[in-house]
């Protein structure tokens, strides 16, 4: 059996993931570092991201969690 198409798998993974945090606020990332690997505590980081990016009144947070939507939104702000 050839390792050729397993390795290919997990270059495309790792390049994935990789285009995907780098595009991150940083902000977001320190709050996904408070978490440290809980699972819960990062599902509800992610959904609140989410919320945040079309309502910034949802939390506190959402400066933090969502910057280039809250306060003002910026270009990089998904619609």
């Amino acid at each position: 059996m050839s390792k050729a198409p397993v390795v290919f798998a997990i270059v495309v993974v790792l390049f994935f993931v990789e285009l995907n945090a780098g595009g991150l606020p940083k902000s977001f990332l320190e709050a996904l570092k408070m978490a440290k690997g809980d699972k819960v505590a990062e599902s509800f980081i992610y959904k609140n991201r989410n919320d945040c990016m079309t309502n910034c009144k949802l939390l506190p947070t959402c400066p933090r969690l969502a910057p280039e939507c809250c306060p003002t939104k910026t270009p990089e702000c998904p619609k």
